[in-house]
């Protein structure tokens, strides 16, 4: 009776960690971004920073682009001219340089002759000839 009792006890203890088991991956799962990543589509990037010269149809454009990473912002700088040329560039703004996209000292465009020079703190001054040259 005594193996019996204990063999009892070994398979109801069992069923309810594997029970608790299965609740905590359940959660894991419905709050996690790697479920995203297997179920859901990518989502669109988000707009943070606009800015349009006054007197052409060129305009700057940048996006945080989606991933995974918790603190750092991967970030999409799109120039587009007359809505025809697109120059595009990638870049990450890392949680420590607390950048604020609405701060004109931290993110800044300057045009000269209709050609956008950007300006974003702890980072290179980005002009069209630098876009091209990374490409």
């Amino acid at each position: 009776m005594g193996k019996y009792l204990l063999k009892k006890l070994v398979i109801t203890e069992t069923l309810m960690i594997g029970i608790v088991s299965l609740f905590i991956v359940m959660n894991y799962f419905s709050n996690n971004t790697i479920w995203d990543l297997i179920i859901h589509d990518e989502p669109e990037d988000v707009l943070l920073y606009e800015n349009r010269d006054a007197t052409s149809k060129a305009k700057v454009q940048i996006y945080e682009k989606w991933s995974l990473s918790l603190f750092d912002r991967h970030i999409r700088v799109d120039i587009t001219f007359n809505n025809l040329e697109t120059y595009s560039y990638s870049t990450v703004c890392y949680a420590s340089e607390n950048l604020d996209f609405n701060n004109t000292q931290d993110v800044n465009v300057k045009w000269k002759r209709h050609i956008p020079s950007i300006y974003m703190r702890n980072h290179p001054t980005m002009t069209i000839r630098s876009i091209i040259q990374k490409e």
